[in-house]
């Protein structure tokens, strides 16, 4: 019996450091879930800004553009300074495009990391599950034999008993003999 609670101990040893393990790994890919979440919301943050500073040049723009019409200027502007709106216009959609896509990748992988949180946490659950299922197997084990070895102690008290009267019945039938 010492021998079993003995690998049981070993054993149970053995599942909490596994918990612990897939603990501590839950607690990073959490940390790395929290990480990606604050560099969203940076990125939400320089958008807003960005999209702030966007309307003020739109409005300055506008502004520039009445004031060109107002003055006649309008006819005036050479075709390179146009050219170059042109290309701050394209450089602008280029970069929206970009950050809207560097905006979905992180999406993504912040939907990965919570799948694998999850999947993590689903799998301690798991790991717990079968230990205890296995303590309560050893246990439910442990207290048949318990239960064996009391009726086996159970039967010897009985024999030893029934020894002893004989013995004590052989003793006073040879006292009588001798009287």
């Amino acid at each position: 019996l010492q021998n079993e609670v003995g690998t049981l101990t070993t054993r149970v040893r053995e599942g909490q450091a596994e918990i612990e393990k897939l603990s501590q790994d839950l607690a990073t890919h959490n940390n790395e879930v929290q990480r990606l979440t604050s560099l969203e919301a940076t990125r939400d943050d320089q958008t807003r800004e960005l999209q702030d500073q966007i309307r003020d040049l739109s409005a300055l723009n506008r502004e520039l553009e009445q004031k060109m019409e107002d003055t006649h200027l309008n006819s005036l502007m050479s075709a390179e300074f146009r050219a170059e709106i042109e290309q701050l216009k394209l450089a602008n959609r280029e970069f929206e495009d970009q950050f809207e896509e560097e905006r979905s990748q992180m999406r993504l992988a912040l939907e990965e990391q919570e799948l694998f949180s999850q999947q993590l946490e689903t799998d301690l659950r798991a790991a717990q599950d079968a230990m205890e299922d296995e303590h309560k197997a050893e246990e439910d084990a442990l207290t048949d034999q318990i239960n064996m070895l009391t009726e086996q102690i159970t039967k010897l008290t009985t024999e030893a008993d029934k020894s002893n009267r004989l013995v004590e019945d052989g003793r006073k039938f040879l006292e009588q003999e001798r009287q």
